[in-house]
């Protein structure tokens, strides 16, 4: 179904620029100028006012695709910051979770110059740390 709607989508895209591009230049034109006008102009005067109407929606479309590539490229970018910083959230977790059953091993094995005590205290207050923020 999704594929469906993206065919469909960029079918109408497609006839939105065959239209903007061949039919709406002469029409604007006609309207400006006025049908009298028009049809007073020589063939290539006629020519050279539907291209340069045409040059200036082409330039308005590649305006909006410029534009719309960079709002999708912040927008790509917000994302990917938020992935990192929940990915380094994790590892720091990991981390701590590590070192504690590391200094909880060493606590077990009555060894007093371990200094597990110390190393508890010290892996508990960062803890303590991520634990209120």
């Amino acid at each position: 179904m999704a594929a469906r709607r993206r065919a469909v989508g960029a079918g109408l895209a497609v006839l939105g620029a065959v239209v903007l591009i061949a039919v709406l230049p002469g029409w604007l034109l006609s309207v400006d100028v006025g049908a009298a006008k028009v049809a007073a102009m020589s063939p290539v005067e006629r020519a050279s006012s539907i291209n340069a109407i045409r040059g200036q929606f082409l330039q308005a479309l590649a305006a909006a695709a410029v534009l719309s590539g960079a709002v999708l490229a912040w927008r790509q970018l917000q994302q990917s910051a938020a992935a990192t910083r929940e990915q380094l959230t994790v590892q720091r977790e990991g981390q701590l979770t590590d070192r504690y059953t590391k200094a909880v091993e060493q606590l077990a094995n009555d060894d007093p110059r371990c200094g597990s005590a110390a190393s508890t205290h010290s892996i508990a207050s960062p803890a303590s740390r991520l634990r209120t923020a």
